[in-house]
């Protein structure tokens, strides 16, 4: 299947990510009306600005997308198409200080699976831009990752449920970190903190929570815990951040056998909302293993609790591992810091001293990178343009730019390049893929951004910065 323009997957790097769980995505966002008619925001005008908006994004996006009204019974089922519908949640709202009355509605994925489901994800996201969809603090990016084999797989099951569950709750600040300010925390009540609402209704520590989580005897005993209803307290809620409500058949969760992720904000940003998706399959992916072993709470070496930034590197590092996550969210980081001030000045976020650093060091690995693929792409020209050069071994390249002058941002030594033939291309590919691994190295060994342990990767370990 062709990838879409302007997708962030291609050739061997989509293959290396590829990923099986199968899972599904709900957009929420505003449109204007199809027709402008002041403060009209009767049903009549909402249907027709929503049919409208399908019409379009099938345009724009190539793929099935329908609208459903709001008493068809096939809008809360599955269907194998992208379906356009009304959400309660979004009447009398949308984007302030435009002039204009929009409409909200939400745009619900079939299900999805591997490279082509996060093209299709892509796909969407762009024909939303294009469309001039808007988000504003009422709007989220819900994300279903499917469990149904966790949920028929007896005590393995359960206990895999319950690893992804204390690892949620171990790492919601991290998480918190790649979100806006309304989203953080206990800030939104549709989507309330696991971690906080869990400790006020069943009283205790973290460590606590992570214990009553560990010892749960059944799936239902489980999402009662993580989903508390302090009102009602045998009908968990689904409104966190975590929402596992989905695995049950309760009167507030449809057993479709999901787990859902709640907590990002509303986006029609492309790529954000694939490395969002990529990110949480990661997570799901490698917490669940039967090998794995329970999350702890990370400290520092001296013991005391890790900021929301060294913690997200933490989980990065320990969990997800996955560089181009890992630089792209950081990137994510440093702008939604940058942006948010005064009111909006978000609860976790990365000091400036942080941000700065880590800047540096990934002006190094942008260089590094640069020069590997500049040295590959004259060689290749060399060959294609003697062919009697292909028996010969190579000059190495020049070498990368060298690193600053001792202090906190100096990195180890740059790793010596081998030269290769022209039949050696798979190894060139290695010693490329070596040359990215430890720039990635050299881009989190900084002040204040080291996790607490020492982490190992494909055979490369950590060297520390003395600072």
């Amino acid at each position: 299947m062709p990838v879409a323009r302007g997708s962030i997957f291609c050739g061997a790097q989509a293959a290396r990510y590829e990923i099986k769980r199968k899972f599904g995505v709900e957009f929420e966002f505003y449109v204007l009306p199809a027709q402008d008619r002041g403060e009209d925001r009767d049903d009549a005008q909402r249907d027709e600005s929503q049919s409208v908006a399908a019409d379009q994004l099938r345009q724009k996006s190539g793929l099935n997308c329908r609208w459903h009204a709001r008493d068809d019974n096939e809008r809360r089922g599955a269907v194998p198409y992208w379906k356009l519908v009304d959400d309660n949640s979004l009447h009398g709202g949308g984007p302030r200080g435009l002039g204009k009355v929009y409409t909200g509605a939400e745009v619900v994925s079939p299900i999805l699976k591997g490279v082509e489901g996060l093209d299709q994800v892509n796909r969407m996201g762009l024909a939303m831009e294009e469309l001039g969809a808007e988000t504003t603090k009422s709007t989220g990016f819900h994300v279903h990752i499917d469990a149904k084999d966790l949920k028929s797989s007896g005590a393995a099951g359960l206990e895999a449920l319950k690893k992804i569950c204390v690892a949620y709750i171990v790492f919601e600040p991290a998480l918190d970190l790649l979100t806006k300010r309304d989203r953080q925390d206990r800030q939104n009540i549709l989507t309330r903190s696991n971690q906080k609402e869990m400790m006020l209704v069943h009283g205790g520590s973290v460590k606590d929570q992570l214990d009553r989580i560990k010892a749960a005897p059944t799936i239902e005993d489980l999402v009662k815990l993580v989903n508390p209803n302090q009102r009602n307290p045998d009908k968990p809620s689904r409104i966190y951040k975590l929402n596992l409500t989905n695995l049950i058949d309760t009167p507030n969760g449809r057993g479709h056998g999901t787990i859902e992720f709640r907590q990002h904000h509303g986006t029609v940003n492309a790529k954000a909302a694939g490395c969002w998706v990529e990110l949480l399959q990661f997570f799901v992916h490698r917490t669940k293993k039967p090998e794995a072993n329970f999350v702890d709470i990370p400290s520092g070496p001296d013991g005391q609790p890790l900021k929301a930034s060294q913690l997200w590197l933490h989980m990065m590092y320990k969990t997800v591992d996955r560089k181009h996550l890992t630089i792209y969210f950081w990137e994510r980081i440093c702008e939604l810091d940058s942006v948010a001030v005064g009111r909006d000045r978000r609860i976790h976020r990365a000091p400036t001293d942080e941000r700065q650093g880590v800047a540096q060091i990934a002006q190094r690995v942008r260089d590094l990178s640069q020069a590997l693929r500049i040295s590959f792409g004259q060689r290749r020209w060399e060959y294609q343009r003697d062919p009697q050069l292909a028996a010969l071994r190579l000059v190495p390249p020049p070498a990368p730019p060298p690193p600053p002058a001792g202090g906190a941002l100096a990195g180890p030594p740059a790793v010596p390049f081998v030269p290769y033939g022209a039949d050696d291309q798979h190894l060139i590919d290695t010693a490329y893929k070596a040359g990215l691994d430890e720039a990635r190295l050299e881009h989190h060994t900084i002040r204040g951004l080291q996790t607490a342990q020492p982490h190992t990767s494909d055979g490369l370990s950590v060297r520390r910065v003395a600072v």
